[in-house]
């Protein structure tokens, strides 16, 4: 008897909707993307990449097939939708290391469905320990929406964000190789960074003022959150989001 070949299926969300389905548990893409999913079952692998951050979440396992099963998702932009449940949570991949693994369309989007040797070299990337030790090792505080940070600062901010339902990355990539604390945005193209300056050792302080100069040249919105400012977190993080959101 021929084997049938299994498919894994990829898809896509900015990172105004990343949050959103990671909560539900929900991949979600526009009508016309239903045909990129055709034959998408129960039990396949998929996975969510993020064409803001560039990073790829999963493997995820679909618990069911193509419909509109929250149809209030998104606010109903997306009704392309797979339900999915996972085994575990890896750190996401970033593109650079899906370039020889995948294959990506002109817009920068990668092709929705894999074949089984790309989801078992996926797998491999997922599952390396050198990845899990650092992860693990370094960033070892559990957020509400099951972020991995590396402070109790980080925490308390993180868990604010989440508390008030506002859309969040953490390390998200800035320009020039660097990483935010965090990143809050706005829309497809701006938003608001945060750096929690939690340390006062002399690298720790250079790093801080390399990415300052970054963050100052390339003209993006920056909030420093410093230990004192954690007892008022509440206002302190709503009158700085305020300022730049123009309230």
């Amino acid at each position: 008897m021929k084997n049938i070949e299994k498919y894994g299926y990829i898809f896509l969300c900015s990172d105004a909707t990343e949050s959103e389905c990671l909560e539900r548990n929900l991949l979600g893409g526009t009508t016309s993307y239903r045909k990129s999913v055709v034959g998408l079952q129960k039990g396949d692998t998929v996975y969510l990449y993020n064409f803001n951050s560039k990073r790829l979440h999963g493997p995820f396992i679909a618990t069911s097939e193509v419909g509109t099963f929250v149809p209030e998702a998104w606010d109903g932009e997306y009704s392309t939708q797979v339900s999915y449940d996972k085994d575990h949570t890896y750190l996401p991949i970033y593109r650079d290391q899906l370039m020889s693994i995948l294959r990506f369309n002109k817009k920068g989007f990668p092709i929705a469905r894999i074949s089984s040797v790309q989801i078992d070299q996926l797998e491999q990337v997922f599952k390396s320990k050198k990845r899990h030790h650092n992860y693990d090792d370094s960033a070892a505080l559990v957020t509400q929406d099951g972020h991995k940070v590396r402070s109790k600062g980080e925490q308390k901010i993180d868990d604010w964000l989440f508390a008030h339902r506002i859309s969040h990355g953490y390390e998200y990539p800035i320009p020039e190789t660097k990483r935010s604390d965090f990143y809050i945005p706005i829309d497809d193209t701006n938003g608001i960074y945060i750096e929690y300056v939690g340390l006062n050792n002399s690298e720790y302080l250079k790093n801080m003022d390399v990415k300052r100069e970054i963050y100052k040249r390339h003209n993006l919105k920056l909030i420093e959150i410093y230990p004192k400012d954690l007892k008022n977190l509440d206002n302190f993080l709503r009158e700085r989001i305020a300022l730049f959101l123009g309230r």
